[in-house]
């Protein structure tokens, strides 16, 4: 915590104003910046409110070029009026009702995310001696919706940090806290999740152990997860002009959010290329949008899909699953999900007269060319074997490759004789499947 001390005392540090002449201590001229969500190293004079660049070394604080026209529109230095504009005002009903209400889910509006280059964040990290990694990471809690009671405020966040004894569990909580924030909010805009919370451990155990600090924290962690979350950050930014939609659920850790408006409705249908001899060429569809709920450590990402081809297509997207995170696509014709092990059901699918958007022809059933196993094939023998076991549903879902058109539908599948319908081109596949034992223990579970 050799970083934190060093903090501390330049927070007390007394800088005279280049314009007006009237001393003010970083926290003080960093308290307007925060409450205004600027992710920058910059300070506001609390009696003229002009705006200037700081250069932070571990034992002086200097400031630089005055760039408040620069950041004028980003940092207010009074509390903005709330009253709406008067009846004879000429402001348009939507612009209005977009600049008054808050986010849907959110406790208030949060402000927008903007990049920042990485490579300047850990140039910066390395200047500043971890004093800009510091400010930065707990800095984007302000950027964020405050979707639970407990989720920090940047203020709070870096605040806290600053308790003697306590700090030592408020670094692990909020570096935590903000790599599960910062995933939420990707979720919501179709973005894989960035996976930080395991290096973001690794980081603050390193940071309050002695001599570990400073030989493995503060040249090595630090920057690479700084690095790591300003590119999840910056990918957010560049998403919708970073703009902040329909946030994760506000009711708490446990809600369950329903999808959020448009993630079903009106979607946009797969698109799906042929070739001469009926053979699936390509197929191209939107990611959609994650509505996103947790129950204790478990997180859920789940969305509404017109077909089973769209499901597949959307969890197919989805570049790893961590422990404990599970993807759910509800559609017409059952929900299909996929978690680390790879995909799986919770109640029975349909397996014919399936809503295909691509379907070709009602012609004959085929044989299927094949069925194979997807992600971690034994772990989700086991999983199945267990769940059957302990008395709940379980199929094992496995990928059949149509006769016809050679898309791999991931399907529910049984011993003996198997009859399903392609996701892609509707035609029926037929075909057999052997015996799968198990052992539970002691118990072996055909699946």
């Amino acid at each position: 915590m050799a970083g934190n001390v060093a903090a501390s005392k330049l927070l007390q540090t007394k800088v005279p104003c280049r314009n007006c002449g009237k001393a003010f201590t970083f926290q003080e001229g960093s308290r307007l910046v925060l409450t205004s969500g600027v992710v920058e190293v910059v300070v506001v004079c609390p009696a003229c409110h002009s705006i200037f660049r700081i250069r932070a070394t571990p034992d002086s604080l200097t400031l630089l070029g005055d760039v408040t026209q620069e950041y004028a529109q980003k940092i207010t230095p009074r509390p903005a009026s709330t009253a709406a504009p008067p009846a004879s005002a000429n402001v348009p009903t939507g612009a209005m009702q977009s600049s008054l209400a808050a986010p849907p889910g959110a406790t208030g509006s949060a402000p927008r995310l903007g990049p920042f280059p990485v490579a300047a964040a850990v140039l910066l990290h390395f200047i500043t001696l971890g004093l800009f990694s510091f400010f930065h990471l707990n800095l984007l809690h302000g950027k964020l919706p405050k979707v639970r009671p407990d989720d920090p405020s940047a203020g709070k966040a870096i605040g806290f940090m600053f308790i003697p004894f306590f700090n030592f569990y408020w670094v692990f909580f909020s570096y935590n806290r903000l790599c599960l924030r910062v995933d939420e909010q990707r979720a919501q805009r179709g973005l894989p999740p960035s996976n930080l919370r395991g290096l973001s451990i690794a980081m603050c155990v390193s940071m309050i152990i002695p001599f570990v600090s400073f030989f493995v924290c503060w040249p090595i962690l630090a920057p690479i997860f700084l690095g790591m979350m300003r590119s999840s950050v910056n990918e957010l930014a560049a998403v919708e002009g970073s703009s902040w939609p329909a946030t994760p659920p506000a009711a708490g850790m446990g809600a369950i959010m329903p999808p959020q408006a448009g993630a079903s409705d009106g979607e946009t249908p797969c698109t799906v290329a042929f070739d001469a001899d009926g053979k699936v060429l390509s197929i191209e569809t939107a990611q959609g949008r994650w509505a996103v709920s947790r129950k204790g450590q478990r997180a859920y990402y789940t969305q509404k899909a017109g077909s089973l081809l769209r499901a597949a297509e959307v969890l197919k997207k989805v570049n790893s699953v961590p422990q404990l995170t599970y993807y759910v696509v509800e559609t017409p014709d059952g929900s299909l999900g996929r978690d680390i092990n790879g995909y799986y059901t919770e109640a029975p699918l349909k397996t014919g007269n399936l809503s295909v958007p691509s379907r070709r022809d009602q012609s004959e059933a085929v044989e299927f060319l094949g069925l194979k196993g997807f992600g971690n094939e034994v772990a989700n023998l086991n999983c199945a074997a267990y769940l059957k076991q302990s008395g709940q549903y379980s199929r094992l879902v496995l990928l059949m490759k149509c006769g016809r058109c050679g898309y791999e539908s991931p399907v529910e599948t049984q011993a003996g004789a198997i009859a399903r319908e392609c996701y892609c081109c509707g035609v029926t596949n037929k075909g057999q499947r052997g015996n799968i034992n198990v052992f539970v223990g002691s118990k072996k579970v055909e699946i």
